[in-house]
């Protein structure tokens, strides 16, 4: 991360001040949102493997409605997922100025494990979609449908 030192400029101390607040705001957006996030698609995995179990569209439905709740929609996922750890790796550039610290290199990598995960996550949620449409088609369904 050498390449954030080339942009980052020495800061007062005044200016450092206001960097921990902003980090404060941007965890505060940031873990309720990823937790409500990775919290909701664990109940919703549970669920779609318990319909698959018991062989019940009710736990489908129910687990597609927990992943649609919770993950809200994708610009709210990068509003609120994507773009606070891209500001708290800024935000650290600037606390870490001139430090022998590399823990930029470890943030860079979550940026990165965070943006797969929630590409997985969208992908699930929008699975669940698929899956309800394909049960309906069903040959059950399709047989009431003809007679």
């Amino acid at each position: 991360m050498e390449f954030l030192n080339n942009f980052v400029l020495p800061q007062s101390a005044e200016h450092i001040e206001l960097l921990h607040y902003m980090l404060l705001i941007l965890l505060f957006l940031f873990l309720p949102f990823i937790s409500i996030v990775f919290g909701g698609i664990f109940l919703s995995v549970i669920y779609r493997k318990k319909a698959e179990k018991e062989n019940n569209n009710y736990y489908i439905r129910l687990a597609k409605e927990i992943a649609e709740t919770t993950t809200i929609n994708k610009s709210v996922g990068f509003i609120l997922g994507v773009a606070p750890v891209i500001g708290i790796i800024l935000i650290y550039s600037q606390l870490l100025y001139n430090s022998q610290i590399t823990n930029l290199n470890y943030l860079a990598l979550a940026l990165i494990f965070i943006v797969v995960a929630l590409v997985f996550v969208y992908s699930y949620r929008y699975s669940l979609s698929f899956i309800r449409i394909f049960n309906s088609f069903s040959d059950k369904n399709i047989s009431d449908l003809l007679f």
